[in-house]
């Protein structure tokens, strides 16, 4: 795998991951300003937060006209390691990703190169804002944005929860500015099943600079009574369209797992 390949499966990772039970829910009464605590906190409760996650991951990853499929070993301790084993559709290991809180580490084995950053050398050269929470949500199919004071709005959208606000940093840029007409230049939504109070869909509209990037959920799989969603697909539309569909197996919780990572005295720094 070209270096190009490695570091946009990483960004996408950044970016990036239904048993239904019966109940009566009225979703008119539930999405209004009075009972909009009363949602979130159902989602809360049905958020997928194990101590340790591992997976299996088949991806398919195209930018503009350009694709490619590979797998990769997923391993997750919360809040604190993600590691990951990339390797082609059939063949040898091709690179590990290690995140962690605040370092980003990448090896490729193929061309015997590494990269190690942080989270804001990423952003800046993506032009994107990312951490290890949002990397850990993303995989575990948990909100993105619902930040209490993210000023969110209820609403119903094809018989799911809609929720939408702004993101806080634009919203303190926007108060800063006092320029009401700035108030929608980035808006996260998000649309909730009814019944299982889960996440279907996540997205991000930054109007400013023309980014929109979607995650959609499906296939979900009920693990120690709560769901996980084994089918994730992502959209970023910016100077580039970049898609990647995931598709999960071989769901582990709560099992701790080795998270090898030794990059070799051999290797260059990959000159990104």
């Amino acid at each position: 795998m070209k270096n190009k390949y490695l570091i946009w499966f990483l960004f996408i990772a950044v970016l990036v991951s239904a048993c239904k039970q019966k109940q009566n829910i009225t979703t008119k009464k539930m999405a209004n300003k009075k009972n909009l605590p009363t949602l979130l906190q159902s989602m809360e409760e049905n958020e997928f937060k194990p101590q340790w996650f591992s997976v299996k991951a088949s991806i398919d990853f195209s930018r503009n006209d350009e694709s490619t499929g590979f797998k990769a070993n997923i391993r997750m301790k919360k809040d604190s390691m993600i590691w990951m084993s990339i390797t082609p559709l059939m063949g040898v290991e091709l690179g590990r990703v290690l995140f962690t809180p605040d370092t980003i580490k990448v090896i490729n084995r193929i061309d015997g190169t590494y990269f190690i950053g942080n989270y804001d050398y990423l952003n800046q050269k993506f032009d994107t804002e990312v951490d290890y929470n949002v990397i850990q949500a993303l995989l575990l199919g948990n909100s993105l944005s619902l930040e209490e004071n993210e000023k969110l709005v209820a609403s119903i959208d094809q018989g799911m929860y809609l929720l939408s606000g702004l993101k806080k940093r634009k919203l303190r840029r926007t108060l800063e500015k006092d320029d009401p007409k700035t108030n929608s230049d980035r808006v996260y939504s998000a649309w909730i099943d009814p019944v299982t109070f889960k996440i279907t869909k996540q997205s991000f509209a930054d109007f400013e600079s023309n980014h929109f990037l979607e995650v959609q959920y499906s296939e979900f799989e009920s693990i120690e009574n709560l769901l996980f969603p084994t089918s994730t697909s992502i959209s970023l539309e910016s100077t580039d369209s970049v898609k990647t569909s995931i598709n999960y197996s071989n769901l582990v919780v709560n099992q701790e797992k080795k998270m090898p990572f030794t990059i070799s005295s051999k290797y260059e720094p990959i000159k990104l």
